[in-house]
C-alpha cells in the first residue's frame, strides 16, 4: 500500500531552509574542498606563501556559505509563492523574471565584493560566482517545481479520498431510502390496491418500481451521469408518488438540451423525495415540484411550494452529501434558499 507524502511543511520556512542549506553546500562544495586542501598545505610550513589563502580561509568560507544560503532561501520562498505557467499574465511573468534577476544581481555583487578584497583575478571571480549562482538558481527552480507537483498530487489524493468517502455515504443513504420499510410498505400497499382495481396501472407501477430500484443500484457505479438519464430516472421515481397521491402532487420539467450536462447520480431523486417527505400533500394543498434548466448559468433549479409538515424530521444527511459531492466534482456547492413560499435548490451542472 502506497502512503501519501507528508508535505505539511512544504510551503513553510523549514522546508525552504533545509533545501537552501543543501543547495548552498552543493554549490560551494569545490570551494570547501579547496579550503581544506590549502589548510593542509600550509600547516607543515607556516611560512609558506599562499596567495589565495585569505579568501579560502574558514571565515571567508562561512561568509560565502551564508550568502549562498540566504540567496537560495529567499529564491525558493519567492518562486514557491509566485507560480509561473502558460496561463500567467505576461506582465506578471516579467515581474517574476525581473525580481529573480535582481536577487541574482545582489548575490553576485555580495559574493564578488567579498572575494575581491583578497583575490584580484576578475575572470576567476566572475566564473566562480556566476557558476555557483546559476547552480543555486537552477536547483531552486527544480526544487520549487518538485514541491508544487507533490503538493498538487497530495491535493488530488485528498480530494479523491473525500470523494470516495462521500460516494460511499451517498450509496448507503440511497440504499437506506430504497430499502426503507416505510417506503416499501406504502409502495406494496399501493400496488396491492391497484392490482384489485386497475391491473393495467398496477403493471405500470410494478415496472416503474423495478426500473427505479435496478437503475438506482447500477448508477451508483458512476461519479457522473448525463442529465437526461437523471431526469428519466427522476420521472420514473416520481411516477410512484403520483400513483399514490394522484393529482395532489405535480412534477414540471423544463430541461431542453439536457444531454449537454452531467450531474452526480440520484441527485433529483433525493430532492424529489425530500420535497414529498417534508411537505403537506392534500387536495386543498397540492404540491408542485418544478425542475428548470438555466443554460446561461449552467445550473439546474429544483423548487417546490413550501407547506412544511409540523412533525417533519430529518437528519439533513442527503443535502449534506449532495453539497460535498458537488463541491468536489463541480468546484462549487448547491445554493439552497427558502423564501416567498418556495423552497429552492440550485445545483451547478458539469458540461459533457
Amino acid at each position: 500500500m502506497v502512503e501519501s507524502l507528508n508535505l505539511k511543511d512544504s510551503t513553510g520556512w523549514r522546508y525552504s531552509a533545509w533545501a537552501a542549506l543543501l543547495i548552498s553546500i552543493m554549490a560551494n562544495f569545490p570551494v570547501i574542498d579547496m579550503v581544506f586542501h590549502r589548510v593542509k598545505e600550509v600547516e607543515p610550513n607556516p611560512r609558506m606563501q599562499v596567495h589565495h589563502l585569505p579568501e579560502l580561509a574558514f571565515p571567508g568560507l562561512l561568509a560565502q556559505l551564508l550568502i549562498t544560503f540566504l540567496f537560495g532561501y529567499l529564491l525558493i520562498r519567492y518562486l514557491r509563492n509566485h507560480q509561473w505557467n502558460s496561463r500567467t499574465d505576461k506582465d506578471f511573468q516579467w515581474t517574476i523574471l525581473l525580481k529573480v534577476s535582481g536577487q541574482f544581481a545582489i548575490y553576485f555583487i555580495l559574493m564578488s565584493g567579498l572575494i575581491l578584497f583578497t583575490v584580484h583575478e576578475v575572470s576567476w571571480i566572475i566564473s566562480s560566482v556566476a557558476t555557483r549562482g546559476l547552480l543555486v538558481l537552477i536547483s531552486a527552480i527544480f526544487l520549487t517545481n518538485y514541491m508544487k507537483i507533490q503538493s498538487h498530487r497530495e491535493k488530488i489524493f485528498r480530494e479523491n479520498e473525500a470523494l470516495k468517502e462521500s460516494n460511499l455515504q451517498n450509496q448507503i443513504e440511497v440504499l437506506r431510502n430504497q430499502l426503507n420499510p416505510h417506503f416499501f410498505f406504502n409502495t406494496l400497499n399501493t400496488l396491492s390496491y391497484l392490482i384489485s382495481q386497475d391491473q393495467a396501472k398496477s403493471q405500470l407501477y410494478l415496472n416503474k418500481l423495478s426500473y427505479v430500484l435496478r437503475t438506482s443500484i447500477e448508477l451508483q457505479q458512476s461519479d457522473l451521469i448525463l442529465l437526461t438519464e437523471e431526469i428519466k430516472l427522476a420521472e420514473a421515481y416520481f411516477h410512484l408518488f403520483s400513483i399514490r397521491f394522484g393529482g395532489n402532487v405535480m412534477l414540471v420539467i423544463h430541461a431542453d438540451d439536457a444531454g449537454q450536462y452531467r450531474v452526480p447520480p440520484m441527485t433529483l431523486q433525493m430532492l424529489i423525495e425530500n420535497a414529498i417527505k417534508h411537505n403537506v400533500i392534500s387536495t386543498g394543498q397540492p404540491l408542485r415540484i418544478e425542475i428548470a434548466l438555466d443554460k446561461g448559468n449552467k445550473s439546474l433549479t429544483i423548487s417546490n411550494n413550501l407547506q412544511p409538515k409540523i412533525d417533519a424530521r430529518g437528519a439533513g444527511i442527503g443535502l449534506k452529501n449532495l453539497d460535498e459531492r458537488f463541491r468536489i466534482l463541480a468546484g462549487r456547492s448547491p445554493e439552497i434558499s427558502s423564501k416567498d413560499g418556495q423552497f429552492t435548490v440550485t445545483i451547478p451542472l458539469i458540461s459533457t
